[in-house]
């Protein structure tokens, strides 16, 4: 058995006994890779450098791609080919589904108060609606596919 514990500076001594006095120790059956002066103890297990660095780093890419995920959600609009682009962002998605379901209760094919990406109020249909929200679905599916994590 091998006794590591901190000393001065956040190195690491090692011994084949465990510390006097009240020094706290953590006990490893064999050492990390790596020269023995890049050794450091985080969360109680003995570490080298080169693994907190890649640790550091994969973190780091995780937090990147999670950003270029959401910026890709947040960037979702559907383009109806005639001017009217609509936002269909996941957050949308409630929203244009009320709409939906609202217009069918209601038995009306249409509404014309419709704010697009533009700002301004158009025309749609329920039709229209729902070919959008299925676009933002797929759009969706294929960004969460496309940023597995």
């Amino acid at each position: 058995m091998i006794y590591a514990y901190e000393i001065e500076g956040g190195k690491v001594a090692l011994d084949h006994k465990p510390p006097r006095y009240s020094t706290p120790y953590i006990e490893i059956e064999e050492l990390p890779a790596g020269p023995r002066d890049s050794l450091r103890i985080v969360k109680g297990k003995l570490v080298s450098n080169a693994t907190i660095k890649r640790a550091i780093n994969a973190k780091a890419k995780l937090a990147v791609a999670k950003q270029d995920r959401d910026d890709s959600l947040d960037a979702l609009v559907h383009d109806f080919g005639d001017g009217r682009v609509m936002q269909i962002r996941p957050k949308d998605d409630q929203f244009v589904k009320g709409a939906i379901d609202l217009m069918e209760m209601a038995g009306i094919t249409s509404m014309d108060n419709w704010v697009m990406l533009d700002d301004r109020k158009y025309t749609v249909t329920v039709d229209e609606l729902k070919a959008a929200r299925m676009a933002g679905l797929l759009s969706v599916s294929a960004i969460f596919s496309a940023y597995a994590i």
